[in-house]
């Protein structure tokens, strides 16, 4: 939504602050991961109401030309599945906003969110912005674009790569901390180290 009032780069700017803070948080695979082990159960969400989740997630972190967004990360994945689990809670929430963004699409373009152009879809989630379930989806939306890959989303490390995060390191080398060059990429999850326990995340 970089044309409703927060650029891309504010955003991207915001999310690496509070990106390693998601990732730090005690009992994070409780608060924000539903496990790959939850893939085999029936869907959250129905098939339209994806596609919406989606292309809402499409607008709010956008791919253009300074990369990736939360298409590429499968961050409307990671909430689809997630709401099978730890954030079902949620799952209220999701049908009943979901199914108002396209109410609000139709009343104002004359159709679904979906075939909207990118243009229109901003301006219906500029008018929704203010709304609770507004900051629910753009929450989780963050979580799946730049959370460790284990919980299902930021596939193929894309949103560590989009801030600059190299990935988890235990321990840093001198010249690791040279700051006039940029870090080299370490594409693992924390969950590859012994220290971290994947119990309660791939079903165990």
């Amino acid at each position: 939504m970089a044309r409703s009032g927060l650029s891309r780069r504010e955003l991207l700017r915001r999310a690496g602050l509070a990106g390693t803070a998601i990732l730090a948080l005690p009992g994070v695979g409780r608060l924000i991961g539903a496990g790959r082990g939850l893939a085999a159960q029936a869907r959250s969400l129905t098939a339209g109401s994806l596609a919406t989740l989606r292309a809402v997630c499409a607008r709010l972190i956008p791919t253009d030309e300074n990369g990736p967004g939360a298409t590429e990360a499968h961050a409307a994945e990671y909430i689809e599945r997630s709401l099978r689990g730890a954030l079902a809670p949620s799952r209220a929430d999701y049908v009943q906003g979901l199914a108002a963004i396209d109410r609000v699409a139709q009343q104002k373009f004359g159709g679904p969110f979906t075939k909207l152009s990118p243009e229109q879809q901003d301006a219906v989630l500029t008018d929704l912005q203010e709304t609770p379930f507004f900051a629910i989806v753009r929450g989780h939306t963050l979580q799946g674009t730049f959370c460790d890959p284990v919980y299902g989303g930021n596939a193929d490390f894309v949103g560590w790569d989009l801030l600059g995060y190299p990935g988890v390191r235990l321990t840093v080398a001198a010249n690791e901390q040279n700051m006039s060059t940029p870090p080299t990429p370490k594409h693992t999850s924390a969950y590859d180290s012994a220290m971290f326990s994947r119990t309660g995340i791939d079903g165990d």
